[in-house]
């Protein structure tokens, strides 16, 4: 029965992992700073710099204004089986995360900004169909983060600029998979399982911007780390087509669990080529390397066990852009930018709900600025590396010759667009 308890459970934490996946390929922050791949730590992005250095807020042109966009992100994954040489297509998704911001110069304080942003930060689905050879580690999972941050950047002369703010984060997950019958009492109907909670989470962000020369900029922002904490009253797994055998050993029941999302640390140089064009490098680290273990702890037994375990042993990883803006006329601009994210997943534990590897994401864009109103357009493709799966991750020992190992490769395609008001 111990085996059992695993499965279930390696289904619950690849809902919750998935979230992790869309930390590193997600980008969804913003219409103007995709179509620069992401490259806006170091010079403004309109409104949406409240999010990507808030102490860039000193250095937009207007004393006030508001933006609110969308980003269409549609994904198409597919595996093919070392055992049987068939292809499995993952179903299409499509996602619509929005953003808000809205930034001001506060009355009698000449060199205090108020910014306000909303945005997601993690996110991802990822749905297979419940026949594939994988459906005993993951079928359909998604997960949803919305953050609200409010923040404050101060002028420190004429060349520093800082900023401090609040994150509020909620998170989502809905997570299903097969329950193979066969390790209870064999020729009964696989049941299957849903994993559905949700809950708020706090952190900090900070970041600094120097601007030396007119034509250099330098950027700094940091995100603290998010401390998810699902109680039982807050995660529900629920098991449906339970024949009345397996009854006794599958009830639904509740759970609870923690783990953390990463700090980031994100630093850019911007550089004014010539008085039209922009170029910015940058970093971002994120830290990965604490997530380790995981436990959970189901409030009804399931098959006899209270609690489990789950190795997930990830890394530290590290992502690197070049962007620009290209200013064609005073009011119309084009954007493009390139950005190479490493995988924080080892190949030990790599697993179909979690399908991070190394990518790529390619980016062109373009806008216009007028005297208030403005509009921003993207798209990005996300080329994810190939990976072969080899490792029985999430399988107890009866299951290891259904490990779903093979080739799984996955393209991300995301458009945005927002609209911006300045007063």
């Amino acid at each position: 029965m111990q085996q059992i308890v695993l499965i279930v459970l390696a289904g619950l934490l690849c809902m919750t992992t998935s979230a992790f996946a869309s930390g590193f390929g997600i980008f969804v922050q913003g219409a103007e700073g995709l179509g620069q791949g992401n490259a806006v730590t170091a010079h403004a992005a309109g409104a949406s710099t409240v999010y990507f250095n808030p102490a860039l807020m000193t250095q937009l042109k207007n004393r006030s204004g508001l933006e609110i966009g969308t980003t269409m992100v549609k994904s198409r994954r597919s595996f093919t089986s070392d055992s049987t040489g068939l292809t499995t297509n993952g179903e299409e998704s499509r996602y619509f995360p929005s953003s808000f911001y809205y930034y001001s110069q506060i009355p009698d304080f000449e060199d205090v900004w108020f910014g306000f942003a909303m945005n997601s930060t993690f996110g991802l689905g990822t749905d297979w169909p419940t026949s594939w050879e994988g459906r005993y580690i993951a079928t359909k999972n998604e997960v949803t983060t919305f953050n609200l941050n409010p923040d404050i950047a101060w002028k420190m002369g004429e060349k520093w600029s800082a900023a401090i703010g609040l994150d509020l984060l909620y998170f989502k997950i809905n997570s299903n998979r097969v329950v193979p019958a066969a390790l209870l009492i064999p020729g009964e109907a696989d049941p299957y399982q849903q994993a559905k909670g949700d809950t708020w989470a706090s952190g900090f962000n900070a970041a600094l911007a120097w601007q030396p020369i007119d034509q250099l900029g330098l950027g700094l922002a940091y995100r603290s780390k998010f401390d998810i904490n699902l109680d039982a009253k807050e995660l529900d797994i629920t098991f449906t087509n339970v024949s009345p055998a397996l009854a006794l050993f599958i009830q639904n029941t509740q759970g609870a669990t923690k783990f953390t999302l990463p700090q980031q640390l994100t630093l850019g140089v911007a550089y004014d080529l010539t008085a039209e064009l922009t170029l910015e490098a940058g970093a971002r680290w994120e830290d990965w390397s604490q997530y380790k273990n995981t436990v959970v702890f189901f409030t009804t037994p399931v098959a006899g066990q209270k609690s489990d375990t789950v190795l997930r042993d990830w890394e530290s990883t590290w992502a690197f852009n070049l962007g620009g803006q290209y200013r064609i006329t005073s009011e119309w601009s084009i954007t493009a930018g390139i950005l190479y994210s490493e995988s924080c997943v080892p190949d030990t534990t790599f697993d179909p709900s979690i399908p991070d590897t190394d990518a790529y994401l390619y980016t062109i864009g373009g806008g216009y600025e007028g005297a208030q109103w403005s509009f921003d357009f993207a798209y990005g493709l996300q080329d994810h590396k190939d990976h072969n799966k080899n490792n029985s991750i999430n399988l107890p020992s009866l299951l290891l010759n259904q490990p779903a190992n093979g080739k799984y490769e996955n393209t991300i395609h995301l458009v945005a667009a927002s609209v911006g008001y300045n007063f």
